[in-house]
């Protein structure tokens, strides 16, 4: 794969990747928000804190350790938008606690906001919280996610393990292989590499 491009001739633009993948997304419903943070994420690798609406990156991190996805034994929740957008005061502290580099305080504010709305139990967050890591919902579920170091995340998977199947696995610590980061992708931007 890394040498289609190369092939095509084309330039892999971070920028343009992503803005068009969120536009595709609110395009065809795939997606309430466009998505452009978990694509960032997922194309840049680390930690992101993105304003989707301008879709810019204003924080990009990289850390050391290891990462436990929650695959539950239940199903996608019902997303009521109306129901979500209720109360954008928690959700907007939560945003907060991301962009000044709290991620494990981020996380759990957004996280139970979103399971009490969809219908996730919370007890997976509540049950780990204590072990020190950042967890919590991923997007709108069912998948749950956690980061730390490995005896931490070890703790967390042993927990989520009485919930479904846990993937663990190291934290991306570089983006995706020939990828241009432009300067356009970014806003007031934190970037840290440990």
């Amino acid at each position: 794969l890394s040498s289609f491009p190369t092939c095509l001739k084309m330039e892999l633009n971070a920028a343009k990747i992503l803005r068009e993948n969120s536009k595709l997304s609110l395009k065809y419903g795939i997606s309430y928000t466009g998505a452009f943070d978990d694509a960032s994420a997922s194309l840049l690798g680390g930690i992101v804190v993105t304003d989707n609406a301008s879709m810019k990156v204003i924080r990009w991190e990289f850390r050391r350790g290891k990462a436990a996805v929650l695959i539950p034994d239940w199903g996608r929740g019902e997303v009521r938008v109306d129901d979500i957008r209720r109360n954008p005061e928690r959700v907007r502290k939560a945003v907060g606690f991301a962009i000044r580099g709290d991620y494990r305080s981020a996380m759990i504010e957004n996280s139970i906001y979103y399971c009490e709305r969809i219908g996730y139990p919370v007890e997976v967050i509540e049950r780990v919280r204590e072990f020190g890591c950042c967890v919590g919902l991923s997007g709108n579920g069912p998948a749950f996610v956690a980061f730390g170091d490995s005896d931490s995340v070890r703790d967390v998977s042993s927990v989520w393990s009485e919930y479904g199947r846990v993937i663990v696995t190291e934290l991306a610590r570089e983006p995706v292989e020939d990828v241009v980061i432009s300067p356009d992708l970014f806003e007031n931007v934190f970037i840290q590499w440990d």
